[in-house]
């Protein structure tokens, strides 16, 4: 079926994210895609293990997809964003475009792109949508075996505490709580345990600052930790992060000034600064935590770099604000 995004549709789901409450929702979007003349067609992938959206995702646009639809949390679409590539680094299908749905517990891409959280919204906004070109970012670090590794983001990579954020977010007692309550509760869990990580931070060719840090994100969009609006100004078509570093922020500082961060606020705190940027590397004396678009992945040392507009995203109509052929807020 030809359409204005596309003429083949395949869809990747991840039904066992959030411990498998997300399959309590999975029926009601799966009703909603085949109640659409456009997504009706639309071929569903199931996944079975951590990095199953990856291969499915390169096997989908090697055998012609043209539009895929990732069904899942942010963890999900990181996956999907990946499986457009080769293990070369090279675009399998360079007119492909990317979807969202949220079905997890995180759902913070998506909010920069304008698609509902309900099923039935999302899907309309989805076929009332725009093709948009977007940058995402090329991270390398070490992951869990200690292996150099190397992964894209379409959304934040963040260091220090947020990493133990993510990971606590899973938790069953947290999870089934889903969204903003589950990521708010593992924030204050979190902020009993971890302390401030010494940060050697290198941005573009700007001297090398050192200093305590709970959390530096790099962010591509502007949500992340379950709706905190962490970089209120990010645009995701100018070419550059906006690196958010929260200093040495305690409990208290969070007590204090959290809805801050939820109103994107926060900027002008006195322990807060940001700076637009195209290339970041961060080290520490001991590893430092990375949370790669919501999943805790690997630790320091790390490299950053943006890639400008290098996939194309479809984004609901209602939403201009974060982009900049429109301006940014």
């Amino acid at each position: 079926m030809t359409t204005s995004i596309g003429h083949r549709i395949a869809g990747i789901v991840n039904s066992s994210g959030n411990f498998g409450f997300a399959r309590m929702r999975l029926k009601k979007v799966v009703a909603a895609l085949r109640s659409h003349p456009l997504f009706k067609p639309a071929e569903l992938n199931f996944t079975a293990f951590p990095g199953h959206a990856v291969e499915l995702t390169r096997h989908a646009l090697t055998e012609g997809a043209d539009v895929i639809l990732s069904i899942g949390g942010d963890g999900t679409h990181n996956e999907v964003v990946n499986g457009f590539f080769d293990r070369n680094g090279r675009l399998i299908n360079s007119q492909a475009k990317l979807a969202v749905l949220h079905l997890g517990t995180g759902g913070d891409f998506r909010k920069s792109l304008g698609i509902g959280a309900s099923a039935g919204a999302a899907i309309r906004g989805l076929a009332e949508g725009t093709p948009r070109p977007i940058d995402i970012g090329l991270i390398r670090y070490v992951d869990p075996n200690g292996r150099q590794t190397r992964r894209y983001f379409v959304n934040i990579a963040s260091f220090g505490i947020s990493g133990i954020i993510d990971n606590l977010a899973r938790d069953r007692r947290f999870a089934r709580l889903g969204g903003k309550a589950a990521f708010l509760l593992a924030t204050l869990r979190a902020f009993r345990h971890y302390r401030n990580a010494a940060m050697r931070i290198r941005m573009d060719s700007d001297p090398e600052l050192d200093q305590p840090v709970c959390a530096f994100v790099v962010a591509n969009g502007r949500f992340f930790g379950g709706g905190m609006k962490v970089a209120p100004n990010a645009v995701l078509d100018d070419g550059c992060f906006d690196a958010v570093c929260l200093g040495d922020f305690q409990l208290a500082d969070f007590l204090l000034n959290g809805l801050r961060l939820y109103r994107g606020t926060h900027l002008s705190m006195e322990k807060v600064w940001m700076r637009r940027v195209r290339t970041v590397s961060v080290h520490a004396r001991d590893p430092v935590p990375i949370d790669i678009d919501g999943d805790g992945l690997g630790c320091t040392p790390a490299e950053i770099t943006v890639a400008p507009q290098r996939i194309s995203v479809i984004v609901a109509k209602r939403d201009c604000f974060s982009f900049s052929a429109v301006g940014a807020i």
